[in-house]
């Protein structure tokens, strides 16, 4: 699944799994790496940006890996910067006894459930 198809906060907080999932949350760290912003050369309220981040997270009872991009839209309101959109897309999310190996497979989304579905990103199969 590309950034095309990826889901969009609105309605990934509408999913049964996301919520489930917060409403069993626990602890979690996350840590932000690189943040791309491409600034609109034809407005200046709007720009757009990728982040990078990976998260530890404890769902269930369960500690859960991720690596997670943002695909975000901003704009400028009343002198504030505000999303306007934000994409998300998971390079993995594992139990960290999964992790050992975990970008050689396609299914990287290992969730608490036992369930397990394709990576949204990189657009390649491993």
């Amino acid at each position: 699944m590309g950034y095309s198809t990826a889901c969009k906060l609105k309605e990934l907080k509408k999913s049964p799994r996301y919520l489930n999932a917060i409403s069993a949350g626990g602890v979690s760290f996350h840590t932000n790496h690189d943040h791309l912003i491409d600034w609109d050369q034809g407005d200046a309220d709007h720009a757009s940006g990728t982040l990078i981040t990976h998260a530890e997270i404890s769902v269930g009872g369960k500690q859960q890996m991720c690596a997670i991009r943002y695909k975000d839209k901003y704009v400028r309101r009343q002198q504030q910067w505000l999303f306007d959109e934000r994409l998300l897309g998971f390079l993995y999310i594992t139990p960290p006894e999964h992790y050992p190996g975990i970008l050689l497979r396609s299914d990287r989304l290992l969730f608490p459930d036992g369930s397990a579905q394709s990576a949204h990103w990189p657009d390649f199969q491993a």
